[in-house]
């Protein structure tokens, strides 16, 4: 009697807290906190204005902790109305009190709640939403999911924290991570760069941020003894591109960036692009420990990241880890213009603010609602979006710049940004994937690439930026074939 009681009160306990604003409440209290921290540490602020601010502060932080003890004080009045009824109609109240305070009590509500939860809160399929629906990617996203993303991933400050933590709890070695052969993936979205990553990966050597990870990317360690064992869904299912890649909890992804966010967000994000910046050392410096965190967490010694906002940061990331290889995936240039436009449709199509704020936590501004493009030399892409002449112009640009980088690069004894070009990828003819493999040290395995579509139409586009186009990836071939072959002397000289 004492347990289903008990049970009971659960079950009303739950669905009240579904209905009340609870994670907007905690959300409201935690971003207090964090706003009074960010006051507090910031060395901009005179003493005299941080002490004219802080009681503004306090009284947000009491006025959240308020409603939310308001909010749980609901949600356990069931408790109350079962031990009620216990005593009413059995004189027992006493005895359903001491069961809800007793360790069995506890365990029982402890396990039956986190099931109860979990199958209020996992998402249901939609009817009549069509699998490839721009939306499909967050519907896996339960409301607890979502809550923990906005709460890890949402605040620079926070960010910030959570990687103090896990520098001081985690067992990792930045000078050994400095000297590592990491590979990077960076260029352009839409040129086989995760199909690349992915072909790196099956290797084994490699360690990287993988979706099981999430959302406490800054704390990886700290968050694989959180979770425990605690077994996800690992069922593989195609990403909301709708371009045939399947991904499950194990699957490497683009997820390094949040530390950027969290260190260097105001360098590089402008309300209207993205700009290439220089890392000052001790971002460098708290960069590598990171990739620490992230081989300590895998127990590798090679790190390999796709993240193509590393574009932006190509030098720094350079000096930070000499031996690295930065691999700068091209595709023919209006086919790739084509499949940016299409996919910046698509992804606006969507109808989930969440899908928004999580591309943005993660600084992914390819396209979308949140798309803000490169701009490597100051100037931002001719047209507007829908006009397929913005996204070719865009292309011109970054690799363009990325040409002579890589020119500059291949004429010093470090020479380790290699362009690679996907349709060499895809032919069997050139052998790209096989000494690609060879020149990173790794077995090649089963190529997986898959031949290039046909080239999408050039009608529209502007010639001369057209010409352009061929050119630059003519260059980008060039020295594509100049550099695969070649054994770079490695200048391992690590700086603090």
């Amino acid at each position: 009697m004492h347990a289903a009681l008990a049970l009971a009160g659960l079950a009303i306990c739950i669905e009240i807290l579904l209905r009340l604003p609870f994670g907007a409440a905690l959300t409201r209290l935690v971003g207090a906190v964090d706003r009074a921290s960010r006051l507090i540490r910031n060395p901009k602020v005179s003493d005299h204005w941080k002490e004219r601010a802080l009681p503004a502060c306090s009284l947000r932080m009491i006025t959240a902790s308020l409603a939310l003890f308001a909010i749980l004080a609901a949600a356990l009045l069931p408790f109350g109305l079962m031990i009620g009824v216990s005593e009413l109609f059995w004189s027992q109240g006493a005895a359903t009190a001491a069961f809800l305070m007793s360790v069995p009590g506890i365990a029982l509500l402890t396990v039956a709640g986190a099931v109860y939860a979990w199958v209020r809160t996992r998402p249901a399929r939609r009817k009549g939403v069509a699998a490839n629906d721009a939306d499909a990617g967050a519907d896996k996203y339960t409301g607890m999911d979502r809550f923990l993303h906005r709460l890890f991933l949402s605040s620079p400050s926070r960010g910030e924290m959570l990687f103090d933590i896990e520098s001081a709890s985690a067992k990792a070695d930045p000078d050994a991570a400095a000297a590592g052969e990491h590979v990077y993936v960076c260029g352009l979205a839409r040129a086989g760069t995760t199909i690349l990553m992915r072909a790196l990966h099956e290797n084994g050597d490699f360690a990287s941020l993988t979706y099981n990870d999430m959302p406490m990317v800054m704390a990886p360690n700290l968050w694989a003894r959180l979770r425990g064992r605690a077994v996800r869904n690992t069922e593989a299912q195609e990403r909301a591109h709708s371009d045939g890649i399947l991904v499950d909890v194990d699957s490497p992804e683009a997820l390094e960036e949040p530390f950027w966010r969290t260190f260097a967000e105001k360098d590089y994000i402008l309300p209207d692009r993205l700009q290439p910046h220089e890392a000052d050392a001790e971002t460098i410096g708290r960069y590598r420990r990171f990739v620490a965190h992230i081989l300590a967490r895998y127990g590798r010694t090679r790190y390999l990241a796709k993240n193509n906002n590393a574009i932006l940061r190509l030098g720094s990331l350079r000096d930070a880890f000499p031996a690295a290889t930065f691999l700068v995936p091209f595709r023919d240039p209006v086919s790739q213009a084509h499949s940016l436009k299409a996919q910046h449709e698509k992804f606006n199509a969507s109808r989930d603010g969440f899908a928004r704020q999580y591309m943005d936590w993660l600084a992914h501004h390819e396209f979308g609602p949140g798309h803000r493009p490169f701009s490597m030399d100051g100037a931002l892409p001719r047209a507007t979006p829908a006009d397929i002449n913005y996204w070719l112009s865009m292309w011109v640009d970054v690799y363009g710049h990325l040409a002579g980088e890589i020119e500059q690069a291949a004429d010093s004894p470090q020479a380790n940004i290699l362009p690679v070009a996907y349709e060499d990828l895809c032919s069997t003819s050139t052998g790209v994937w096989t000494r690609l493999s060879a020149r990173l040290g790794i077995a090649p395995g089963t190529s997986p690439f898959q031949a290039a579509p046909a080239l999408a139409s050039t009608d529209t586009i502007n010639a001369d930026l057209l010409s352009s186009a061929r050119a630059i990836y003519g260059r980008l071939q060039a020295l594509q074939l100049r550099l695969l072959d070649a054994k770079p002397s490695r200048l391992i000289a690590v700086t603090a």
